[in-house]
C-alpha cells in the first residue's frame, strides 16, 4: 500500500480521466505537420493555427511539438567545390615596388582655439615637410 492521502489519490485519478485541453491542437499539429512533410517548425505551424482562427501561443505549439517529437527538416548545406588555387599566379615582375617619388619626412599638427559667442572652435592645420 503507497503511504498517500486519500485526497490526493482522487485528485490524481480524477485527473487520468480528463481529457487534455490540447487534444484539438495536438491533431490540428500534426496534421500541419505531415501535410507539410515535416518542414515547417513551431513558428510556421503557429502562424498557420492563427490564420485557421486558433488563438495559441507559440511556446505553447514548441512544448506540444516537443512532447509529440516533431521536429522541422534542417535545410540541407550547400556544396562547395572550392579547392584552393586552380590558375597559375602571373610572376612578380616589378618586385612589388611601389614607393612614391616624394617622401614625407615630417608631419606637424597646430591646433588653435578660437571663441565665437560663448563657444569654442578648433580649427587644426595639419602641415607637412618634404624632402626631394
Amino acid at each position: 500500500m503507497v503511504n498517500m492521502a486519500r485526497s490526493a489519490f482522487y485528485y490524481h485519478l480524477s485527473r487520468l480521466k480528463n481529457n487534455d485541453r490540447y487534444d484539438d491542437t495536438r491533431k490540428r499539429i500534426k496534421a500541419i505537420y505531415d501535410d507539410n512533410k515535416g518542414r515547417y517548425g513551431y513558428r510556421r505551424i503557429c502562424l498557420s493555427l492563427r490564420n485557421e482562427g486558433c488563438n495559441i501561443n507559440h511556446k505553447t505549439v514548441q512544448k506540444l511539438m516537443s512532447q509529440m517529437g516533431l521536429k522541422a527538416k534542417q535545410k540541407k548545406r550547400h556544396y562547395h567545390s572550392y579547392k584552393g588555387q586552380i590558375e597559375k599566379v602571373a610572376p612578380n615582375a616589378i618586385n612589388r615596388n611601389f614607393s612614391s617619388f616624394i617622401h614625407i619626412c615630417d608631419t606637424s599638427v597646430a591646433h588653435f582655439w578660437f571663441g565665437l559667442s560663448a563657444e569654442k572652435f578648433l580649427l587644426m592645420a595639419l602641415g607637412a615637410t618634404f624632402s626631394i
